[in-house]
């Protein structure tokens, strides 16, 4: 399986609990929930790689009664807790590995947070996007990067999963394997009847670029998806 090592600087990450602290010689000045999981970070790696971030910093209104660290939800990202654990890692340069099971909820929670080249070069949109093309090169790989797709349908408006791109290799000058056609078709029906359910909780998500269409376009996905708008804490 493809993957792509991201990052210099070495773990200061560590769980306690259903808390994650970033253990630097600075105290943590924000704190970003997803779900039950807490963040405990600093803003300025945050608000220079996420335009999202940045904005809901800027607009953090601290409670009347005073105290308490700015506080910033964040339930609806694209792969949850797990995936801005990796955006989050990016922004501190930490170490990361992108992989064919996690690239897919990473390019969607990047997108999410508007993580693009606009706040920082080689930015995480445009990481995940070239790892992405690394993956759909491969067969084996589409197809695992197809199995993860389901945990970010929530997420996307009006996506939805049509019939099953027989030609997956298109451009490559080759077939792929029978047996892999079949196994796609039957996982794509599968992910059909389940996004069927979740048309009601879809939320929007930003405009994709190349390589993103590209998986949409061969996983079987409607492509018409707008950007996500996250809510934040008034805590």
């Amino acid at each position: 399986m493809a993957t792509m090592k991201l990052g210099s600087k070495p773990e200061i990450f560590v769980l306690e609990g259903l808390t994650w602290r970033c253990m630097t010689e600075l105290e943590s000045d924000v704190v970003v929930e997803v779900g039950e999981m807490s963040f405990y970070l600093h803003k300025f790696p945050l608000l220079s790689r996420s335009g999202v971030l940045q904005r809901m910093i800027s607009e953090y209104q601290a409670p009347e009664e005073g105290g308490g660290m700015c506080t910033l939800q964040l339930d609806d990202i694209p792969g949850g807790a797990k995936a801005f654990e990796l955006a989050a890692r990016f922004c501190y340069d930490v170490k990361i590995e992108l992989n064919a099971l996690n690239v897919v909820c990473l390019r969607c929670a990047a997108e999410y947070l508007r993580m693009t080249d606009d706040y920082a070069e080689g930015n995480l949109i445009t990481q995940a996007e070239s790892f992405l093309a690394d993956v759909l090169a491969n067969w084996k790989d589409s197809i695992k990067a197809l199995e993860t797709c389901e945990g970010v349908l929530p997420t996307a408006e009006d996506l939805h999963i049509s019939e099953a791109d027989a030609d997956a290799d298109e451009g490559k000058g080759k077939d792929p394997p029978a047996e892999a056609i079949t196994d796609v078709k039957a996982r794509v029906s599968e992910l059909e009847k389940e996004c069927q359910s979740m048309k009601q909780e879809i939320r929007r998500l930003g405009r994709p670029r190349r390589s993103w269409r590209l998986l949409t376009r061969k996983c079987g996905f409607g492509t018409k998806v707008q950007q996500a708008q996250p809510a934040m804490s008034g805590k």
